[in-house]
């Protein structure tokens, strides 16, 4: 055989393509990845509930100690429906009340409540009564007449209570938030570290889809705020009311309201619901199911200590379009924390405007 012969050798014009073997230690090392993300995610979640529940409780306790008592009823509720002599206006009410603070310290807010309701059970009108700063042994008193133009056929039962001021429920809630947000930081800081690198590379492509994805939020509400009206529902739900309730014109209240509600609320729960919740259920039964499955936890957490069930149609809508736009930026946390920012901080300048008492029409 000479040393040309091989070159005249009838060689497969089709081999079969044989892709390199990854590395048994490339193969381990992804392995131990996963793995480790996975612990992470669970360390995550478990760290998230304690905190949540540690908080309340101790909200709780400090609620407890400050005001061990009730307030005490020194008139119980009343409502008269009588007819009145005002021709336009043929329908009268007159409301009676008077609770007393029994407790050693002031109470910053005692509220008495009621609704109106029509023959067909509709609300006429919420009543709500309210008096800021009751002094220990002073009363509260409601002597409340009203005219109306359609009958009151009934009203539903009186609720009453007290409550801390605006500041307290931002700081428990900011707390929480703060402590998650930190600690998922410290917990996860490859995966934010990996992620703002991948974000850095491509940033106008990646702002966006911020800004596209911000898009998809706001067509999303106003579709689920359609289909909350067509079922009767009210236009804002329990948690949004309460959100607004905090704002004043303290400047305090206000930066601490902007860290809660436009850092560190979309730090963690894009954290929770998207990377644990919605990687989990995209682990085990794919895209589709972990973006409505997510979606619709992240919606009822945020009805569920109210119970307007109803109004957890927007958020359910939300967190779907936030697990889509998760895996459309392949699952940069730092897109979703952008869209996330920019939807609580457009919310965050209306309540500001109401605070300063200048209204929005859209």
């Amino acid at each position: 055989m000479s040393e040309f012969e091989d070159l005249f050798k009838n060689y497969d014009q089709n081999p079969v393509f044989q892709p390199p073997k990854q590395p048994e230690n490339d193969q381990m090392n992804d392995f131990e990845n996963y793995s480790k993300q996975i612990r992470i995610n669970r360390t995550m979640l478990f760290l998230y509930i304690i905190i949540s529940l540690f908080v309340s409780l101790l909200s709780g306790i400090y609620f407890m100690m400050k005001y061990p008592n009730d307030l005490t009823v020194v008139v119980a509720p009343t409502i008269v429906v009588s007819e009145s002599s005002v021709l336009e206006y043929p329908y009268q009410i007159h409301i009676t009340a008077s609770f007393r603070n029994d407790n050693a310290n002031a109470i910053p807010s005692a509220w008495l409540t009621t609704n109106l309701l029509s023959s067909t059970g509709e609300i006429i009108d919420p009543l709500l009564f309210e008096s800021d700063n009751l002094e220990p042994g002073a009363i509260f008193n409601v002597d409340y007449t009203a005219y109306y133009n359609q009958e009151i056929y009934s009203y539903t039962e009186f609720s009453y209570g007290f409550d801390e001021s605006a500041l307290y429920y931002i700081i428990i809630n900011l707390s929480s938030v703060l402590i998650c947000s930190l600690l998922f930081l410290g917990i996860d800081k490859m995966m934010f570290s990996t992620n703002w690198k991948a974000f850095k590379l491509q940033p106008g492509k990646n702002i966006g889809k911020i800004i596209g994805g911000y898009f998809m939020v706001f067509v999303a509400l106003f579709i689920a705020s359609y289909i909350v009206s067509l079922l009767g529902g009210s236009e804002s739900s329990a948690n949004e009311d309460a959100i607004a309730s905090m704002f004043s014109q303290d400047p305090l209240v206000l930066i601490l309201l902007f860290l809660m509600l436009c850092v560190f609320t979309p730090i963690t729960e894009e954290v929770i619901y998207r990377k644990v919740i919605f990687g989990f259920f995209d682990r085990k039964f794919g895209t589709i199911a972990a973006i409505i499955v997510s979606g619709a936890i992240f919606g009822l957490m945020h009805v569920i200590s109210y119970g307007d069930f109803l109004q957890a149609i927007p958020y359910v809508f939300m967190g779907g379009v936030f697990g889509y736009i998760y895996h459309w930026s392949k699952k940069n946390i730092f897109v979703t924390i952008g869209v996330h920012f920019i939807n609580n901080f457009i919310s965050y300048l209306f309540y500001v405007l109401m605070a300063f008492g200048i209204s929005i029409g859209i």
